[in-house]
């Protein structure tokens, strides 16, 4: 990945700052202001790659009229998507479900378990796979989960090897072993034929 997947960089206003949090992560306004001030007050969980400042702006006069540039300050980040992940999950703030599977999967190119930490691989497919069934969460899916698509991609926004042209090349036998080492790495439960997401 890239500096630009990898980092938030952002410069302007609190507001413009906070709506940078809130798009990235999918929270509502409050979270978005809340991680903004837990990152100002705590700036030492941050890397030497990473960087905060804050200005806050002051007063000046034209013609005898007091005035200020912005009340709000002037903000300038450069912090790892995988920092600010970290921090809302400090605060307890939650992601949709599909948020965890595919950003923090992606950001982070990794998958949490209570034991460890797996390496998921995309180019392979097991990200797509892992997706799905998070998609389908309780109500679980089979090795042929991706029939429906008839053949076309279901996660095109991905690097996958089985996505030629948006079409899936992607058969039973690979979801199921991919399904399979899900299982024995405990991210999933298996009930009868169905694989159930439980991470």
């Amino acid at each position: 990945m890239n500096k630009t997947e990898e980092y938030i960089e952002v410069s302007g206003t609190k507001s413009s700052v906070i709506e940078t949090i809130m798009m990235t992560c999918s929270l509502e306004e409050e979270a978005g202001r809340e991680c903004l001030k837990f990152i100002k007050e705590n700036t030492g969980i941050l890397s030497d790659e990473e960087f905060f400042q804050y200005s806050k702006l002051e007063e000046y006069e034209i013609e005898g009229i007091s005035e200020f540039i912005s009340e709000e300050g002037e903000y300038y980040i450069s912090i790892k998507k995988a920092t600010l992940f970290l921090v809302v999950l400090f605060l307890k703030y939650k992601f949709p479900y599909l948020k965890i599977a595919t950003d923090i999967s992606a950001f982070f190119e990794l998958c949490n378990l209570k034991r460890g930490y797996i390496k998921l691989d995309e180019k392979q497919g097991y990200l797509c796979i892992l997706m799905e069934l998070a998609r389908r969460r309780k109500q679980g899916a089979k090795k042929d989960m991706l029939t429906k698509f008839k053949g076309e991609c279901c996660n095109n926004h991905l690097e996958c090897d089985k996505n030629e042209n948006g079409k899936c090349n992607c058969n039973e036998s690979f979801v199921e072993k991919a399904c399979e080492y899900f299982l024995a790495c405990g991210i999933v439960t298996k009930k009868g034929e169905k694989y159930i997401y439980i991470v």
